[in-house]
């Protein structure tokens, strides 16, 4: 399966690297709001 999906996209990996990090980037910073917010939230109660 996977060197069928390697020989399809040229041998190129699906997803390149520069867009591996983005995501993975995205997701740390979505994370990083929700503690903020959850922080917040929390204290305002508080």
């Amino acid at each position: 399966m996977d060197s069928t999906a390697s020989r399809l996209s040229g041998g190129l990996p699906i997803i390149p690297e520069a867009a591996n990090q983005a995501i993975w980037k995205g997701l740390f910073l979505m994370g990083a709001v929700v503690c903020e917010a959850t922080a917040l939230y929390a204290f305002r109660d508080g």
